[in-house]
């Protein structure tokens, strides 16, 4: 995947295969839906906002695989250690089941039943989210969530990769991060109002692939703000061995190396070369769905990091405030076998 993609091009050969392995500094594969075979595609899209003056975290997910479709809320405190989320899973309906082709185009998503409503709008720099989710339980003791969400995209360089698995190159994965964005709005947990601080982020990963072999892609993000610039780190790595690994700091992107994630005493430590940090696990939780037609399962931890990264033409950022979201663990995508 060393090879950087610096034009457009198609992502797909005409017999579907991947046309071209890389990296890019900009979303340059260009992708329809209808290039593949919609039963065998996984598009996933996912928003973080990290609070970290308020010391909390929102996660937007939507997820389909194939016919299938999941969506969930979750509400991290990162103070209490809890998570509260909801979610809601069914068949594809039609349009309620449609995410973009390209992560920077205009478009719009919409979903709602009793338990979930979720709309995503992004036109031109600006992408706004809103989501509600009345049941779901705080352990504060309230109920219900409402968030009106703007995240400002300066539209500078992003960090994205496609790779393949096999030769014939018909199992692939394209998947792009945007971030760290400013990001702004108001919260109403239960009957309390709150308003995000000025040094809340913002991030949007979109995923499309084709790989129904039982691999797994992880992504984990780190972001944070140094000398008034918002910085991130994104861990990328599937079974394949390579990386999407880059810190994204003014616009820019640094790529760096391989980055081990192991356990440590309160959280995991994070290490390559330029990169050190700690993370103190402040919430966990199990990630699964789709038990007939697909899957998709994993752990996510979210938490407190400290730390220090550096990376070729970026000067040294030391941090200790920064909040980070870890996937880890042997999760599966795909189809399903019958036993």
């Amino acid at each position: 995947m060393e090879q950087e993609i610096l034009s457009p091009i198609p992502l797909l050969t005409p017999r579907g295969a991947l046309s071209e392995e890389g990296w890019a500094r900009q979303p340059y594969w260009r992708f329809s839906i209808s290039d593949t075979n919609k039963a065998l595609l996984k598009q996933a899209d996912r928003y973080m906002i990290t609070d970290p003056e308020n010391r909390i975290a929102i996660t937007v997910d939507l997820l389909i695989l194939g016919l299938r479709r999941f969506f969930s809320i979750a509400f991290i405190d990162i103070e209490g250690g809890h998570i509260a989320k909801a979610e809601a899973q069914g068949l594809s309906r039609g349009r309620d089941a449609i995410l973009p082709d390209d992560p920077l185009s205009d478009h719009e998503f919409s979903y709602f039943d009793e338990r979930v409503t979720m709309a995503a709008v992004r036109r031109g720099s600006k992408l706004q989210l809103l989501v509600t989710a009345p049941y779901m339980h705080m352990a504060s003791g309230d109920t219900g969530i409402k968030a009106h969400i703007l995240l400002h995209d300066g539209k500078g360089e992003s960090m994205n990769a496609a790779i393949c698995q096999k030769a014939e190159r018909r199992q692939w994965i394209v998947c792009s991060a945007q971030g760290p964005m400013r990001a702004e709005g108001t919260l109403f947990i239960g009957h309390r109002r709150m308003e995000l601080s000025g040094s809340s982020l913002g991030s949007y990963e979109w995923e499309r692939s084709r790989w129904n072999d039982g691999t797994a892609f992880r992504s984990s993000w780190i972001s944070g703000e140094a000398g008034g610039e918002p910085w991130a780190i994104i861990i990328g790595d599937g079974k394949s061995g390579r990386n999407m690994n880059a810190i994204i700091r003014s616009g820019q992107v640094h790529r760096i190396g391989s980055v081990a994630i192991t356990p440590a005493a309160e959280g995991y430590h994070i290490s390559g070369d330029g990169i050190s940090i700690d993370m103190k696990a402040c919430a966990r939780r199990e990630i699964s769905a789709g038990r007939t037609l697909a899957s998709c399962s994993g752990r996510q931890c979210f938490g407190l990091c400290s730390g220090e990264i550096s990376a070729e033409g970026m000067a040294l950022i030391t941090f200790s405030d920064a909040i980070g979201l870890i996937e880890t663990g042997e999760g599966t995508t795909g189809r399903r076998k019958d036993t």
